[in-house]
């Protein structure tokens, strides 16, 4: 419910701001609006406004919206009277009316540049880009990957978070290339690899590309989220927030470690070390037997513990400045990225419908066609 709402927020905003630009930009040139919707169905408010008596509406469905003018061409507006006339949509400037139909997409362009820059210039914690050691088969590998390699930057663009790394080799991965820059950072010495995307299979960027390319966050410290009531842990003094070092005197890199040795060990004592409040401590678990059909025996150990990877986290933040330049920056590389991967489909070098991009618009009707600028809400879009 809560994606739902977040989702049907980010929509209403993303078309008022489309339809806001068309409607400043037709006042600007003197276009009479009659009529500002937020939305479809049934209006669950609608009042008339300003010297014109423009209605402002939001609809009961908010999949879409539309600014409707003055316009000759609108069937439904036969009797508008010899003093509006001059003020339709049909009797401007071949400049006027352009400026009037691009203004949404522009308005939304903006938006997204100032979106971009308050991130920008507030700051979000993203994982860092820290590596984990690759497959010894995967492409990463063979580009000389290695554990706690930092990645500065990808074919000269700078990188400070793992979601960057992500975007960057995107395009890469379809277009299969055997030369991708990585700049990276190992043991506080830079250094520059290469990396290919030539043996991935087509298609391979609309599924897990990092994890075929062998690219995955470093893990970082194990931690203890949680400790249920009359566990195995709780007997034993392990506590919320301890960091797990070692089990059986093995160093912990990931949780998975730690779960391996617990569900091997049911009914078996194991020694694990913390870091508590900058101490070691050491305590003895006995994992308790419980039913598990994946296991060979049937049973396997729990200790009744959350375990969490708690990555290295890096705080993006920049200047005012810097904040506007990188969020226009970004907005271009965002647009021109989806006008090629819209090539690509047509080409046929992509599906139609990709998970993570695909969105949804409607081809506008002929009442939209005729003096009504709307956000299509039906036709698949990337």
């Amino acid at each position: 419910m809560q994606t739902l709402i977040a989702f049907l927020g980010a929509l209403t905003l993303l078309i008022f701001v489309h339809e806001m630009g068309h409607y400043l930009a037709a006042r600007y040139y003197n276009v009479k609006v009659l009529r500002f919707s937020i939305g479809f169905g049934k209006p669950l408010v609608n009042r008339r406004i300003g010297p014109d008596q423009t209605e402002w509406s939001i609809g009961l469905i908010p999949l879409g919206g539309y600014v409707r003018m003055v316009d000759e061409r609108d069937e439904s507006q036969s009797d508008i009277s010899a003093r509006d006339l001059p003020r339709a949509f049909t009797r401007q400037s071949l400049w006027a009316r352009s400026v009037i139909v691009a203004a949404g997409p522009i308005a939304n362009f903006l938006l997204a540049i100032l979106l971009y820059a308050t991130l920008g210039l507030i700051g979000v914690n993203e994982p860092a880009a820290v590596v984990a050691e690759p497959p010894a088969s995967s492409p990463a590998a063979a580009a000389g990957l290695r554990e706690g390699d930092q990645i500065l930057g990808i074919d000269g663009s700078d990188i400070r978070s793992w979601h960057e790394v992500r975007m960057k080799l995107l395009e890469p991965v379809i277009e299969r290339r055997s030369d991708v820059r990585l700049d990276i950072q190992r043991a506080g010495q830079p250094a520059e690899l290469t990396l290919s995307t030539t043996s991935l299979p087509e298609g391979e960027a609309e599924r897990d590309f990092m994890g075929a390319l062998g690219m995955a966050i470093a893990p970082g410290d194990v931690l203890i989220g949680g400790v249920l009531e009359d566990s195995a842990s709780s007997r034993a003094g392990l506590l919320a927030g301890d960091r797990i070092v070692r089990i059986d005197d093995v160093p912990v890199v990931r949780a998975r470690d730690v779960i391996n040795v617990v569900k091997a060990n049911a009914e078996q004592s194991i020694i694990i070390d913390v870091e508590r409040g900058g101490a070691m401590v050491s305590l003895s678990i006995t994992p308790e037997s419980v039913s598990d059909e994946t296991a060979e025996s049937g049973r396997s150990g729990r200790i009744g513990a959350q375990l969490r990877d708690a990555v290295r986290m890096e705080l993006v933040r920049h200047g005012p400045l810097d904040s506007l330049l990188i969020g226009a920056r970004q907005t271009l590389d965002m647009s021109l990225f989806s006008l090629r991967m819209f090539g690509k489909m047509i080409m046929g070098e992509l599906s139609l419908l990709q998970p993570e991009r695909a969105g949804h618009h409607r081809r506008p009707g002929r009442a939209d066609r005729q003096g009504r600028l709307g956000m299509p809400i039906s036709v698949s879009w990337p």
